[in-house]
């Protein structure tokens, strides 16, 4: 982590050096997301389900040119875990907390003036750097009882980590809205694919058709989000002296 924090101050010292008659831009997010959650099951019966959580930062990025930005920034996001199953009631889902990460994104983006240099859509490709904060902790366990039609179904689970970080791969596309003066506002999507295993759920379950001790489910910490932000350009701020 420490690698990763003088990397990201670095990044600081050369926009303040090296851009000085560009904009550089700090700002924040906020965003619903969506955990991608995969289920494993021999007997059919499990699914997966909605796993909608967020994450919370903040951003630094220098303009390149008029049309290219490269950003940087320190993100909490949280992840749940969670698995679903058809019950004479419908689809039902369960979710908890699994763990909350640090991620610190280097991310390219291009934008598109789109309506009088006050409307620009965005596109954006970019890697994550992800830590896992609660790694060494007890992720837990638990379990539920289902009544199905006659049947009864009984199923516990537990939450193990495989690994401490993790990289994710960032695409998305957004608008962005200048209000006035080095104010921006944005509205993004992005997709962030995982790279590898980091935490799994093995869940045993029991009813009148089947007993499995190998169902599971498996994240490589992808997720896809809807983010709202705001930036400003505190270049405004040395370049008007």
């Amino acid at each position: 982590m420490k690698k990763q924090t003088i990397l990201f101050l670095f990044f600081i010292l050369v926009s303040s050096l090296g851009f000085s008659q560009k904009n550089t831009y700090f700002g924040g997010e906020l965003a619903m997301t969506g955990d991608v959650f995969d289920m494993n099951d021999p007997c059919g019966l499990l699914t997966s389900t909605n796993l909608i959580t967020g994450y919370w930062g903040f951003s630094v990025g220098q303009e390149i040119n008029r049309n290219l930005l490269i950003e940087t920034g320190f993100f909490i996001k949280y992840y749940d875990v969670g698995y679903g199953y058809s019950s004479g009631f419908g689809n039902v889902g369960f979710s908890s907390n699994a763990f909350d990460s640090r991620q610190i994104p280097v991310r390219l983006k291009a934008r598109f003036n789109l309506l009088k240099d006050r409307l620009f859509l965005t596109t954006t490709v970019g890697y994550h750097f992800g830590f896992n904060y609660d790694y060494g902790d007890d992720y837990g366990s638990g379990g539920s009882e289902t009544i199905i039609g006659n049947d009864t179904v009984n199923m516990s689970y537990t939450v193990r980590a495989l690994s401490k970080d993790f990289s994710l791969i960032e695409t998305g596309v957004g608008l962005e809205f200048a209000l006035f003066d080095g104010f921006i506002v944005s509205l993004s999507s992005s997709y962030y694919a995982g790279l590898k295993k980091i935490y799994q759920m093995d869940i045993t379950r029991k009813d009148a058709d089947c007993i499995s001790t190998d169902s599971y489910g498996i994240s490589k910490g992808s997720y896809w989000s809807v983010a709202f932000g705001v930036k400003y350009a505190v270049s405004n701020l040395w370049k008007k002296k």
